[in-house]
């Protein structure tokens, strides 16, 4: 079980703002991911294990995700271009979005040969209103880490491909349970 009591609250006007703002915890592109639906989790998961099939398939798979990113920051609204995320982690960030935890920060960490910030991929998020047994269960599932680190959670893998399998799990478990047919569906 997740300690309740280790974890930061982040005030409802202080998420507001730092949307606004574009900052948030050391994240100076900050961008509110919050309330994204069980749908947005598909296709995300569609979008992103397709991205990562193209960029896998080039040879110098940095210089194609670096084109994918540039492609993604002219137009980051929607599920093609990933929501401005990294690829690899987009979907997990949506996944724990619908889980109704507030993602704030996430990093491929150069899975694709570019440098990143980050050693491991990873999504760090405030546990806002998402349930941490279900959180800690689904990752448990996924073969993920979920870990408390300065106030916050992070869910970390291997590989994007770990953090993907977090995002699929979630999604099949919301088909199949009734606590989440209540919560975060459509």
């Amino acid at each position: 079980m997740v300690a309740g009591g280790a974890l930061d609250d982040l005030p409802t006007e202080v998420a507001d703002a730092a949307g606004d703002e574009g900052y948030l915890r050391g994240n100076s592109r900050y961008a509110d991911h919050r309330g994204w639906l069980w749908d947005d989790v598909r296709d995300a998961l569609k979008v992103e294990a397709a991205v990562v099939d193209q960029i896998a398939a080039v040879p110098v798979s940095a210089e194609a995700e670096a084109a994918f990113e540039a492609q993604r920051d002219l137009d980051s609204e929607g599920a093609e271009a990933l929501w401005g995320l990294d690829v690899g982690v987009a979907s997990a960030v949506i996944a724990l979005s619908a889980l109704r935890a507030m993602p704030f920060i996430s990093c491929n960490a150069g899975s694709f040969g570019g440098v990143h910030a980050a050693s491991r991929p990873y999504v760090a998020f405030y546990i806002a209103e998402a349930s941490p047994d279900l959180l800690l269960a689904l990752a448990e599932r996924a073969g993920v880490g979920l870990e408390v680190q300065d106030g916050v959670l992070c869910l970390y893998g291997r590989t994007i491909l770990d953090l993907m399998q977090f995002a699929s799990v979630a999604e099949a478990q919301s088909r199949s349970s009734d606590k989440f047919l209540r919560v975060g569906s459509t």
